[in-house]
């Protein structure tokens, strides 16, 4: 048995298969162990160098090839059904982590020996996430499980080698299960063959692409998608228009009725600290991650020196040829703010025009966690305690809750976080601090957007279709101040459509700096370099982990040219 494991950027010695942990007892018998080979070799090589970062994703490949002597060659052998790689940890970074793809056992006859049987297995696109080199690899549970027409359920041979640097790194207990048992044990090994020559297979799944395309730029003469087609909404209404008729009508669940939803409270305290947390790690990450911001336009870089892309669409853009103007960047710079109303009665009536200066503004994340139930002294909020009762479509009354006895003011069950001024906002002291930092932020990054995502799937979160205005209730405000393109025709009045996240929370792209100790980009190698979200780009080069989501557009798989005479060389 063969197995030939690349890694781009990491050499290991070949060690023999007789240095590796003995087998346990066999019950198969003497007969069985005649049909391994008498060596195999475990080599770790590389293959190619995707990418010089030390802190960076790398593929992995395994080819495992099994030549198993006198087997007749349209037969086949089941292998294992589960690659179990080791994990170990760095402390507070996780370090192994892979990614699933989908393979087949492939079998061919070798050419040298007609007479044997090999099967190649490729086990392509593992990631190892931010690993200083050289990267520590574990290789478990190896294991043809059937041969010969023995029960493959009795065969546990089993050995695991693991190539590690000293000192680090663990082996957890193997995994192993299998695809298809032997169904004839017991039988002659030439009714087992038969029993065995359906091809197996292995497959393992992957939740993001290896790339993905930039996120694309929408001219403010464009439209935002829908984030569903207009046809597949109506055709979802006359279904469940078609499926409630003769049935009887079923009272509406909150928050439609006026209460809050009770499991989701919890979860919108949570999504306003980790909000507090984020621009509080920003205010300090700032200080050792320097991020530039255009004078003339809202594009932002993250690095020592701003970009050389002409890409300026600002004042006075043709007179400058596109060229940027770079300054030092705020918070509000990385974080877009978004601001909405804030609405007493999230059921009541809507904001008419006259009443835009009357009625505050505020952030809209902190708008939505209101309205899921946290209790702001300074923004007031009317808390129903009995479901409303319809009279109409448009129309409802409260219900008596005179009856009710008062409720007492309590404390919050989650105590709530606070900004930090300027002048408490100490930056971290050496590399450790900043990348235990970023990692933090991070975490706070990815709570607060995924928890607001929860919380916009029970209340309704608006947007206009032109402007990056956004309402979080029912139905937009009737405030005709949308000034995006043809507004006139419109009468200012904005065009409201279901919001995505985005639109809530805006990630602000940013060009990704492959090699932080050179981070002047080539304005030629534009293609080759990828985007990620501002956040996410600080604290990549503050020292985090890089996250498997956004990886296929940071495009760390792609190879970058070293000059420009190379660049033209690609195809």
């Amino acid at each position: 048995m063969t197995i030939v494991a690349a890694a781009s950027g990491y050499h290991a010695p070949v060690l023999s298969y007789h240095n590796l942990p003995p087998r346990p007892p066999n019950p198969i018998g003497s007969s069985l162990l005649k049909l391994l080979p008498p060596t195999a070799n475990i080599a770790l090589t590389p293959l190619f160098h995707l990418n010089p970062l030390p802190r960076s994703k790398t593929i992995l490949t395994i080819l495992l090839n099994f030549t198993i002597p006198f087997i007749p060659p349209n037969s086949s052998l089941s292998t294992f059904s589960r690659f179990t790689p080791s994990p170990h940890f760095f402390p507070s970074t996780s370090l192994f982590h892979y990614r699933r793809r989908e393979f087949e056992d492939q079998q061919s006859t070798s050419d040298e020996f007609p007479d044997r049987l090999s099967f190649t297995i490729s086990i392509v696109d593992f990631a190892l996430l931010s690993v200083p080199l050289p990267y520590a690899i574990a290789l478990q549970h190896v294991l043809p499980l059937t041969t010969l027409g023995m029960d493959c359920a009795s065969f546990h041979t089993q050995f695991g080698a693991v190539i590690l640097p000293p000192g680090k790194g663990r082996t957890q207990p193997p995994e192993v299960e299998s695809l298809k048992l032997n169904q004839y044990s017991g039988l002659g090994s030439l009714d087992s063959l038969k029993s065995l020559s359906q091809p197996h297979a292995l497959v393992l799944r992957c939740n993001y692409p290896q790339n993905a395309d930039l996120p694309r730029y929408y001219s403010k003469k464009e439209k935002k998608p829908f984030p569903i087609p207009i046809l597949e909404l109506r055709r979802a209404a006359r279904e469940r228009f078609k499926n409630r008729k003769g049935q009887p009508k079923r009272p509406a669940p909150p928050p439609k009725n006026g209460l809050v939803v009770k499991s989701l409270i919890p979860l919108a305290y949570e999504v306003l600290n980790a909000r507090v947390t984020l621009i509080n790690n920003l205010k300090k990450l700032s200080k050792v991650v320097l991020v530039h911001a255009c004078k003339w336009c809202n594009e932002i870089h993250v690095g020592p020196v701003g970009h050389p892309f002409k890409s300026c669409r600002g004042q006075g853009a043709p007179f400058r040829r596109g060229t940027h103007e770079w300054t030092n960047a705020v918070v509000e710079d990385i974080l877009v703010p978004i601001e909405a109303y804030h609405l007493f009665d999230r059921l009541g009536n809507r904001m008419p025009h006259e009443e835009r200066f009357s009625i505050p503004r505020i952030p809209a994340i902190v708008e939505l966690c209101i309205q899921a139930g946290v209790d702001l002294p300074e923004f007031p909020t009317k808390r129903r305690r009995k479901p409303i009762i319809r009279i109409g479509k448009h129309e409802f009354v409260d219900a008596d809750e005179s009856e009710l006895p008062d409720l007492e003011p309590e404390p919050p069950k989650i105590p709530l976080l606070t900004e930090l001024p300027a002048d408490k906002i100490v930056p971290p002291a050496n590399a450790e601090e900043t990348a235990l930092l970023a990692e933090e932020t991070l975490q706070a990054w990815e709570k607060m957007r995924q928890g607001a995502k929860k919380l916009m799937r029970m209340y309704t979160v608006r947007v206009c279709g032109y402007c990056p205005e956004v309402h979080v209730g029912p139905s937009g405000h009737k405030a005709q101040n949308c000034g995006a393109h043809k507004h006139q025709q419109r009468n200012g009045q904005h065009g409201w459509q279901a919001a995505v996240i985005d639109d809530l929370i805006p990630p602000r792209h940013v060009w990704h700096v492959p090699d932080v100790n050179k981070p002047v980009l080539e304005r030629e190698l534009r293609n080759f370099y990828g985007q990620a979200p501002a956040v996410v780009e600080i604290c990549v080069q503050g020292g985090a982990a890089v996250p498997e989501q956004y990886m296929p557009t940071m495009r760390l798989d792609v190879g970058i040219p070293t000059s420009v005479k190379e660049a033209e060389m690609v195809v």
